[in-house]
């Protein structure tokens, strides 16, 4: 009996992942649905319950505006992606180029379409931020 739960569970067409209308994501303002199903492209046509949703989770906390990400499986044949986007709290200014720039450093391109208004720190040739943007970036850190 146990093996024929575990048959059903692994190969049973009631429990495969067949289409994106079954991934449900939250919290993505900036980062794109696209980029969220992207990470489990692979996961077509696969049980739902051998989905590795860490490895996933992982995957999807290395795009650069997520934060934070937690991935479920909804029973029989579903997953619930919830993101948290980082926060961006300055402008970074490289060379001629402006980027954004969060609470923990992190660079993070400029999205089309918003209208962000930061201070803008400015780094010098070395990469690393200078006296007055490390000051600012003390200065913002407490406002978040």
């Amino acid at each position: 009996m146990a093996i024929a739960g575990v048959r059903f569970l692994l190969y049973s067409p009631q429990m495969l992942l067949r289409n994106a209308e079954q991934i449900d994501v939250s919290g993505n303002r900036i980062v794109s649905r696209e980029a969220v199903l992207q990470q489990f492209l692979r996961d077509r046509n696969r049980s739902i319950v051998s989905i590795p949703l860490d490895k996933r989770r992982s995957e999807l906390e290395q795009i650069p505006w997520v934060e934070t990400a937690s991935v479920q499986r909804i029973l029989p044949n579903h997953l619930r992606v919830e993101l948290t986007e980082r926060t961006p709290i300055a402008f970074l200014k490289n060379g001629n180029e402006l980027a954004l720039v969060d609470a923990q450093g992190v660079i993070l391109d400029r999205p089309e379409g918003e209208d962000l208004h930061f201070p803008i720190r400015h780094r010098n040739q070395r990469g690393h931020a200078t006296g007055a943007a490390r000051k600012a970036h003390a200065d913002l850190s407490g406002i978040y």
